[in-house]
């Protein structure tokens, strides 16, 4: 198949080599390749970005000691059922607020209300 590279050397690849290949429905981060060359032509492979972030060790340190600090008020879990169950109560409680504090919220006389603050 004949294709053709842009000014901005560009490439489109046509799509049934892409269905043959099995990438023809790539999701927007998918869409990456890894290209070298090989013999005469210019071979792509699929690749995986993970996008890693550095932290430096002093700010890791700093950061480990604040974390493992018990302050007032701070719970502690020894196991991480009892930590997600508590999370979930408290997400289905904010649910349950909002959902019957929405009406009050939603009204033309609160915007006004607020509009200057």
């Amino acid at each position: 198949m004949i294709t053709k590279m842009t000014a901005k050397n560009q490439v489109t690849i046509p799509k049934k080599l892409l269905l043959r290949a099995g990438l023809a429905n790539l999701k927007a981060e998918e869409r990456f390749f890894d290209a070298e060359i090989k013999g005469v032509g210019i071979f792509l492979r699929p690749v995986t970005l993970v996008v890693e972030e550095r932290i430096l060790p002093k700010k890791m340190e700093k950061f480990e000691s604040w974390a493992s600090k018990v302050g007032k008020g701070d719970k502690i879990f020894n196991l991480a059922a009892r930590a997600t169950k508590s999370l979930k109560n408290k997400a289905e409680t904010a649910i349950a607020s909002e959902t019957s504090l929405k009406k009050d919220w939603l009204r033309v006389e609160e915007d006004e209300a607020w509009r200057n603050l």
